[in-house]
């Protein structure tokens, strides 16, 4: 049985008749993932009395360019699915933001999957 409970803490902020999602919290046996509306992310441990693993969310996927860092991405969407590979069955996670800086625009895509057997995980 999979005990995956994916909580349903996804923060809505109303901007005109525009919906933007502010937090999105994925929880997952012993450990809670967290990424906030610049896609920055944030893991915690769920154990009774376990400290917590990181103070801040950090740009933990980002790109290098000569004059510096890309690190923002605007949140822009979060699907959950079902998914099935060589290692079993899965509940994927698909968070998608946007960097859009000067003349450029860059998607950056996180893939989270859960998979039967390996909560803890």
């Amino acid at each position: 049985m999979l005990r995956l409970q994916v909580i349903g803490l996804i923060l809505w902020a109303l901007t005109g008749c525009n919906q933007q999602i502010q937090l999105i919290t994925i929880q997952n046996g012993t450990l809670t993932l967290e990424f906030n509306h610049q896609m920055h992310s944030k893991v915690a441990s769920n154990l009774q009395g376990g400290s917590q693993l990181m103070q801040e969310f950090q740009p933990t996927e980002y790109l290098k360019i000569s004059n510096g860092s890309l690190t923002d991405f605007n949140l822009e969407s979060h699907t959950v699915s079902e998914h099935s590979d060589v290692l079993g069955k899965a509940r994927r996670h698909t968070i998608i933001g946007i960097l859009k800086q000067a003349n450029m625009s860059i998607e950056k895509t996180v893939t989270i999957d859960h998979y039967q057997g390996f909560e803890d995980l």
